[in-house]
């Protein structure tokens, strides 16, 4: 009798562990995928951030650098205007080629949502369309005015409106 009550206690801690082990695993693996699924989403983050954000910085500076080269052109033309716009021009070109290479990558790919594909799209076909504008400001067929978009301002305006905001809403903020 002993013997089978020792057995019986043998499988029933047997049980008691393998039940232990199994919520362990099962806890482990649930711990496991939903660390895993915030570092896949970090990692996306951080690949749409180095081919496409951090890039896209150096030229929008470029652009803008040539848009003010354009606007001395057109105001007061001379051969150093003139000089200083082509230069620009160049400038933005090599950097639109580099920020075009790594927002098309396989790696930005892999990152992007179809929405940010499809936006990356529009800016690459806008910065196509620029040769046109380029050509109507060398030969001087442009009107100032004429020529600025009302999205574009209204973008330049909304991306700073939210910095005046938080200042306002942030007390002893440094931003």
């Amino acid at each position: 009798m002993v013997s089978w009550l020792a057995g019986w206690r043998r499988a029933a801690l047997k049980r008691q562990v393998n039940l232990l082990v199994g919520c362990l695993l099962v806890f482990w693996g649930f711990g496991a995928w939903v660390t895993g699924a915030a570092r896949l989403h970090l990692l996306g983050a951080s690949m749409i951030s180095t081919t496409m954000a951090k890039p896209g910085l150096p030229l929008e500076a470029a652009l803008q650098a040539e848009r003010m080269a354009a606007v001395r052109y057109l105001a007061a033309p001379s051969q150093q205007h003139r000089e200083e716009l082509l230069g620009a021009q160049r400038e933005s070109e090599r950097i639109a080629a580099t920020w075009r290479q790594s927002a098309q990558g396989w790696l930005a790919g892999v990152a992007a949502s179809g929405e940010l594909q499809r936006r990356v799209g529009d800016l690459v076909q806008a910065l196509d369309g620029l040769a046109e504008t380029r050509t109507a400001i060398s030969a001087r067929q442009v009107q100032l005015l004429g020529r600025v978009c009302p999205a574009a301002c209204g973008a330049i305006a909304y991306r700073h409106r939210p910095q005046r905001q938080l200042r306002r809403h942030v007390p002893g903020s440094l931003i």
